[in-house]
């Protein structure tokens, strides 16, 4: 019995859009990748979960984000959907690292870490990477990084705030 999908995966799976030709079945997860910062930001994880939810036989196209079946792998066409939605979704919600803040919000190292401190960008979790040692890695709820793309003068305001601070203190 399929499990019941969650209402992110259920978003997720109604943004994909269907075209079939004689040519094959096409299917554009451009709206997919557009309504989720978290996808665009891993793009290759993303194309990598295709390519393993449908076989090679497949052709991705990473420019206009859709994938060409051929028309008779229709009949199973269904379940792989909703595979590739439950698998995107993971992708598309998992918390970001600073790597990720960074790219998303055109933002330094220096500024993520001394607006962590003080609290303006308050991490979600952390992850644990081993390099020699055990490290932790601060992460940041995708949601909080969309909103602040959305938004950038909030970094703006928080940049001109810096400022003033450490002219303060000069």
């Amino acid at each position: 019995m399929p499990r019941p999908a969650d209402r992110r995966t259920r978003a997720l799976r109604s943004s994909f859009v269907l075209r079939a030709d004689s040519d094959g079945l096409y299917i554009s997860l451009g709206p997919c990748f557009g309504m989720h910062l978290g996808l665009r930001l891993r793009a290759d994880e993303a194309q990598r979960c295709i390519y393993r939810v449908f076989d090679r036989g497949s052709r991705w196209d990473p420019q206009l984000r859709e994938l060409t079946c051929a028309t008779d792998t229709s009949p199973e066409v269904e379940s792989k959907l909703d595979s590739l939605a439950e698998a995107l979704t993971r992708i598309a919600w998992r918390p970001l690292t600073p790597r990720f803040v960074a790219a998303a919000l055109g933002i330094s190292a220096q500024e993520r870490v001394r607006w962590t401190k003080d609290g303006r960008l308050p991490p979600s979790g952390q992850a644990f990477a081993r390099r020699g040692a055990l490290l932790s890695v601060p992460t940041y709820a995708v949601t909080l990084i969309e909103e602040l793309a959305a938004h950038p003068e909030t970094v703006a305001a928080w940049r001109e705030q810096d400022e003033a601070s450490a002219q303060a203190r000069a």
